[in-house]
């Protein structure tokens, strides 16, 4: 969320009062002074979602390109863009060389997963696409940095056993059936930060709790949805 680049003295009094702070005259300096401190880098932060559809057009921009098209200084036109959207300005970031986390990755204790916030029509991040793609074709075929049975097992059973999710993450009689068929030779990512919403090539089939949902390229859709929460301890 944009509002993350705001200090902590602006929630000090709550959250309905931070409006407040961010409206008084002498923020913008204040707040100029963060950003500059931060040394972010507007262009590699990227507006996916607004609560108001008046900045759609907004959606899938850099900082830097919406501020560029404000014609206001970057603390002006940022902390304008809050107050319309009543604090609710949604961004990803373009950050980081995937070389390093290479160490973290290769650990033992490490564990494969993902998260992703998905708002109506907006540029989610692309790891809501192809995180385990990208697992897969990039980090066990193109950079060898583990065997795919340990790429499959740090994204399924491990995870599974550690956090206490019954009958899920391997494939056993009167498990639930929750399985991926792919082509590791060709599986890989395609969702970039500016087209999120790219599926990977390379699978050839989902199955959840025994239902296909996609196959082909093509989401399959059912009247109940076979899914399901998953708790610690819970079947």
């Amino acid at each position: 969320m944009l509002n993350y680049l705001l200090p902590y003295t602006v929630w000090e009094d709550g959250p309905t009062a931070a409006m407040k702070h961010i409206t008084a005259p002498s923020f913008e300096r204040e707040f100029e002074q963060i950003l500059d401190d931060y040394r972010l880098d507007l262009d590699k932060v990227i507006i996916a979602w607004t609560a108001l559809n008046d900045f759609e057009s907004s959606w899938g921009q850099t900082l830097n390109e919406y501020v560029q098209s404000t014609g206001q200084s970057t603390g002006r036109a940022l902390i304008d863009l809050l107050i319309d959207n009543n604090l609710a300005v949604l961004c990803v970031v373009d950050e980081g060389d995937d070389h390093h986390v290479h160490p973290y990755l290769q650990h033992p204790m490490c564990m494969f997963g993902t998260d992703a916030i998905e708002m109506p029509n907006g540029k989610v991040h692309p790891r809501a696409f192809g995180s385990s793609a990208r697992m897969i074709g990039r980090m066990v075929r193109d950079e060898k940095l583990f065997s795919l049975e340990e790429a499959v097992r740090k994204m399924t059973s491990f995870p599974a056993e550690w956090f206490g999710i019954e009958k899920r993450g391997q494939l056993k009689k009167d498990w639930f059936a929750d399985l991926v068929v792919f082509d590791e030779q060709t599986v890989i990512d395609n969702a970039t930060y500016k087209s999120p919403r790219q599926n990977p090539d390379g699978i050839r089939l989902s199955i959840v709790n025994g239902a296909v949902v996609y196959q082909d390229g093509a989401v399959i859709k059912h009247d109940d949805a076979p899914g399901k929460y998953l708790r610690c301890g819970v079947e």
